[in-house]
C-alpha cells in the first residue's frame, strides 16, 4: 500500500471533493483499484484517510494540464513551477475517498512503527505495517485507542 505525503490544503481538498487529481513529479507503483493511505505534512502531521485510485496517467505537461486543470487545485503558474524541468508528470486520480472520523498522529505512528519518518512524497507500506495500520484503525475510520 502507498502512503503518500501531501500538505493538509491540497489533503483536505482531496477529502472534500474539490481536488479530484493528485499532481507528482515521481510516478508510484500504483494502478487503478489500489488503495492510498493520505499522509496530510505539517501542521496536521496526520494520517487522515484513505482513497482509491482511479487512474494514473504519465503524460507530457500541456496534456496533463488541460485534463487536470480543473480538478488540480492549482494555478496554470503553480502547475508549471511544480513541473519546473520536466517535460512529463504524473496525475493520480481520486477516486472514492474515506476519511477517518480521527486523524492517526504522526505521535500514534511512531508508536506504531518505531523510528519511523514521514516520507517527503510518498512510501510503500509492507504487509505488516498495513496491519499494524488497521488494527489502529477499523474501516469505518474510527481510531481505535493507541
Amino acid at each position: 500500500m502507498l502512503l503518500l505525503s501531501i500538505h493538509p490544503r491540497y489533503a483536505d481538498a482531496i477529502f472534500a471533493g474539490t481536488k479530484t487529481v493528485e499532481l507528482r513529479r515521481r510516478a508510484p507503483r500504483i494502478a487503478k483499484g489500489d488503495e492510498v493511505l493520505v499522509y496530510s505534512t505539517i501542521p496536521t502531521a496526520a494520517v487522515i484517510g484513505t482513497f482509491t485510485v482511479e487512474n494514473v496517467t504519465e503524460t507530457r505537461l500541456e496534456p496533463l494540464w488541460r485534463r487536470a486543470r480543473g480538478t488540480a487545485a492549482v494555478t496554470r503558474e503553480q502547475f508549471h513551477s511544480y513541473f519546473d524541468g520536466l517535460e512529463t508528470g504524473i496525475g493520480i486520480w481520486v477516486g472514492q475517498v474515506r476519511p477517518f472520523q480521527s486523524p492517526i498522529s504522526l505521535w500514534s505512528l511512531r508508536n506504531l512503527w518505531p523510528g519511523f519518518h514521514p516520507p517527503q512524497g510518498f512510501r510503500y507500506l509492507t504487509s505488516h505495517e498495513v496491519g499494524a495500520l488497521f488494527e489502529l484503525a477499523d474501516r469505518s475510520g474510527r481510531v481505535r485507542a493507541a
